[in-house]
């Protein structure tokens, strides 16, 4: 007779009395060879499951109540095993022919617990040694607990586990790891202090990984232009900008070309940026020198030489999260919610232990916040903190420096002419929660200087200061500060320089700027909308400007909308006898429609008037025109003493770009008939070693696309960019450089065509100059629906296929299946055991297909035909 029996909730119960008469040894046996139990094929969430006989013991009574006189001889339900190896608890036992399995170990759900029972968290691996059933591995899932923790948990490996038939209620008081196994569930239970759950925060810095694109290749963006006027000779621009690279090293050149042979090279510089430190040497113009930090008084000129430091772009800060993490312990999983003055703006689930609160989710700025703790619906915890995320995330670590030295070239110094002198310096950044500092100090030709910017935003507006000062006497500083309050807004600026030298090149001056803005239609609640603006300037010496501008929509819907504008501006010069005050008005009425716009405006000063009209149009089906526009104006002199002349000018203009750069043009006709005009473009070229590509958009990195002919125009680049055409058979899509990038290439949304596209996505790492290359292999398909027959009978529950798939007949003969029109072949069995094989016309078709009923002949060609309606 056995003496076990499986409970109710699959555990197994065990008489002890009746395993006293028999061995171990003969009870295994026999069980093995009785039930064939393969134990190599349980797996460990069998392990408490399994079932073995039942008894001829009632089920679920102890077995010490059927033998009283061994009462006494019971283990403590604790201890976990017999003298013979058997696992027990209570009144469960661990099969004695599964035994086995658990000597390799077995892995088992980990369950912590908390005030109101326990929750799983993780996973553990637990092993039978021949005696006890002791730990070997732990770990837990969204949970971080401290190094002396797992030092605790991992001082058990290898010991006994203590067993339990019931998990016991957690305690309040626990001081230590604590570690139970539940024999009944088969599960591992424990209990850990407060102490040992660790804060560990999301990463706010990493290392750019190095350039996926280890082969030479680069980007060139340009701007062109030609002036022409009509007594005069064209005038031409050419702006190129160029990075090269291979991998990570890649180089900068940056320069225009004039017309009369006047070439400018504003930087020619090779770079090397990885990892977070950044390597320069090469040429910077004085329209570059921002690249080495603040050079204010520093005369023009250029600048031969290298720098070094910190101040790198490879190093990425994750600008989307709080720059300092914010906790909250969670006693068991539940909800934290966010008060920012006293108004919920976020919830979000978090599980057991000391977690992060996902700060991507807030809003940017500095503020305080609430942080509310909710288990079960109940408020257990609550506690104050300080949100602190710039708005300027995303441009490197936090601390950032550079040291530059070289050979500086001043045009002109006073009054010496060029001098060559060597510059040194350094600069830095350094942002913390109490704001943004920049700072620069350099040495050159004798002077010493320092400049220092500071920035701070705050819940309603933001204050800034930007100030240097040289060994000579000279100093400057600019402050500024802005504040929005509901409707209202307001800004000022100050700025003033003095202390004037040959050497530090300051211009002596003071302005003082200010200005507001009223959102008049909140402030009222008007339903259209309607601003004020006021601004004004005082200038050193007596100079002064003021300016009031009003805005106001007079309709609106859908289609249409229409605004009214005006302002009066009143300015008087600072120097002279007898200064008067120069004021002029505007006012235009324009609108703007969904396919254009419109409008007419009349200003007037205190020597001219002018009255004026325009319209523009966006074309919607002209492929590379975007806007189109025309004007006339008609202005006149108020003064007699040039006999108040008037002129007449009509303007026509437009602009557009296409798949390989983008234009503008503009004409304007006087009433003399004397014509004018502009023409201008711009794009970029993305190169690598195998191929180049064009585009209207500019970039410093990006990848080229080679697009299969049928799938031109069909097919468009997904990436963090937005969505790109791809119209032509070498695309180039621009993409920042210094990022990772996930591209795919998928089928356009506004195309009725169908393409199955393979080696669509990839994952690049693009450092500047970088161009990688893509050739994804497309199919074009079309899904055919139609009616299978053979013999004028329908085919039911048959499969066809051909080299795409296969379908199945539906019971009328109906089906579906995707064919690629470069193969337009399906195939089925017939009745007799032959393969028939129907070809399509594809040719014209688009996405889709109805062919109505098919049949295999010696050569069957589908064909379109018009939709019908089958009856059945």
């Amino acid at each position: 007779m056995s003496s076990a029996v499986l409970a109710a909730d699959h555990s197994v119960m065990f008489d002890r009395g009746a395993r006293a008469v028999e061995t171990p040894e003969a009870d295994r046996g026999r069980d093995e060879s009785a039930y064939a139990v393969d134990v190599d094929a349980i797996t460990a969430s069998e392990y408490a499951s399994v079932s073995v006989p039942a008894s001829d013991m009632e089920p679920g009574r102890d077995a010490r109540s059927l033998n009283p006189e061994i009462a006494d001889r019971a283990p403590d339900p604790a201890e976990g095993a017999d003298a013979d190896g058997t696992l027990a608890a209570g009144q469960y036992a661990f099969p004695d022919n599964l035994l086995g399995a658990l000597e390799q170990g077995v892995d088992v759900p980990v369950r912590l617990k908390i005030d109101s029972g326990s929750e799983e968290a993780g996973r553990a691996t637990v092993k039978y040694d021949g005696r006890t059933l002791t730990l070997v591995d732990f770990s837990l899932a969204k949970i971080a607990i401290t190094d002396a923790a797992k030092q605790r948990i991992a001082d058990r490996y290898g010991k006994p586990l203590r067993m339990v038939a019931e998990t016991s209620s957690a305690r309040e008081d626990v001081s230590d790891v604590q570690l139970e196994f539940n024999l009944r569930t088969f599960e591992l239970v424990a209990q850990l202090p407060r102490d040992a759950y660790a804060s560990e925060g999301a990463p706010r810095l990493h290392m750019l990984p190095d350039s996926t694109e280890k082969h030479p290749s680069g980007v060139l963006n340009y701007d062109m232009s030609v002036v022409k006027n009509a007594r005069a000779d064209a005038n031409g621009y050419l702006h190129m900008q160029s990075v090269s690279a291979i991998g990570v090293n890649h180089a900068y050149v940056e320069g225009d070309i004039r017309s009369g042979d006047d070439f400018n090279l504003y930087e020619a510089r090779l770079e090397r940026d990885y990892r977070g430190v950044s390597i320069t040497a090469g040429y910077l113009s004085t329209w570059s020198m921002n690249a080495l930090g603040q050079t204010t008084f520093l005369p023009g000129g250029r600048f031969l030489g290298v720098s070094a430091g910190t101040a790198s772009r490879s190093e990425l800060n994750d600008g989307s999260l709080a720059r300092t993490p914010i906790f909250a312990f969670m006693p068991a999983s539940g909800e934290v919610q966010i008060h920012r003055d006293g108004k919920l703006i976020n919830v979000q689930h978090l599980p057991l232990g000391n977690q992060e609160i996902d700060t991507r989710q807030l809003p940017v700025g500095t503020y305080p916040i609430r942080v509310d703790v909710v288990v079960n619906g109940r408020v257990v915890s609550s506690r104050n903190e300080q949100v602190y995320k710039p708005s300027n995330g995303g441009t490197g670590a936090d601390t950032q420096y550079q040291f530059y030295v070289g050979q500086y070239v001043a045009n002109n110094v006073g009054g010496r002419g060029a001098i060559s002198r060597q510059l040194v310096g350094a600069s830095g950044k350094m942002a913390t929660r109490f704001g943004t500092f920049n700072g620069s100090a350099y040495y050159f030709d004798g002077l010493a200087a320092a400049e220092l910017r500071y920035q701070r935003g705050f819940k309603h507006g933001n204050v800034g200061i930007d100030t240097g000062a040289t060994s000579d006497g000279g100093f400057r500083v600019n402050a500024n500060g802005a504040a929005n309050i509901g409707p209202v807004g307001a800004w000022a600026n100050y700025m003033l320089t003095t202390g004037s030298t040959a050497k530090n090149g300051v211009y002596n001056q003071r302005t003082l700027s200010f200005g507001s803005n009223v959102n008049v239609a909140r402030m009222f609640g008007w339903a259209n909308n309607a601003t004020l603006n006021v601004s004004g300037s005082v200038y050193g010496g007596g100079g002064q400007d003021y300016r009031i501008d009003w805005s106001q929509d007079i309709y609106s819907n859908k289609w249409v909308r229409v605004m009214l504008n005006g302002g009066q501006m009143f300015s008087r010069n600072s120097g002279g006898m007898g200064r008067k005050w120069n004021n002029a008005f505007y006012v235009g009425l324009n609108a703007t429609f969904s396919f254009g716009d419109a409008g007419i405006d009349y200003s007037r000063s205190l020597d001219t008037e002018q009255i004026g009209a325009h319209v523009g149009w966006r074309p919607e089906r002209i492929p590379g025109v975007d806007y189109l526009s025309a004007g006339v104006n008609r202005s006149r002199s108020l003064s007699s003493d040039y006999g108040n002349p008037s002129s007449t000018q009509a303007n026509l203009g437009a602009q557009g770009h296409n798949r390989w750069f983008g234009w503008q043009g503009n004409v304007n006709i006087d009433d003399t008939g004397d014509a004018s005009g502009t023409a201008a473009m711009q794009g970029s070229v993305g190169w690598n070693t195998r191929g180049i590509g064009f585009n209207s958009k500019k970039g410093e990195s990006g990848v080229i696309v080679g697009v299969d002919k049928s799938a031109r125009g069909n097919l468009e680049m997904v990436s963090t960019n937005g969505a790109l055409a791809l119209d032509s058979r070498s695309t180039f899509v621009p993409l920042t450089g210094y990022r990772e990038h996930r591209v795919t290439i998928r089928t356009r949304r506004d195309t009725p065509e169908n393409f199955d596209i393979q080696e669509g996505d990839a994952k690049l790492v693009l450092y500047p100059g970088n161009v990688a290359s893509m050739m994804p292999k497309v199919r074009r398909l079309v899904t055919v629906f139609g009616v299978l027959t053979e013999n004028g009978l329908v085919k039911p529950n048959t499969e066809i296929r051909n080299h795409i798939g296969k379908a199945t007949t539906a019971a009328d003969g109906g089906f579906v299946i995707d064919v690629d029109t470069a193969y337009p072949v399906i195939q089925y069995e017939t009745g007799t055991g032959g393969t028939c094989e129907i070809d399509f016309d594809l040719s014209k078709a688009q996405g889709a297909l109805w062919v109505d009923q098919i049949e295999c002949k010696p050569k069957s060609v589908a064909d379109a035909r018009p939709v019908r309606r089958r009856e059945g």
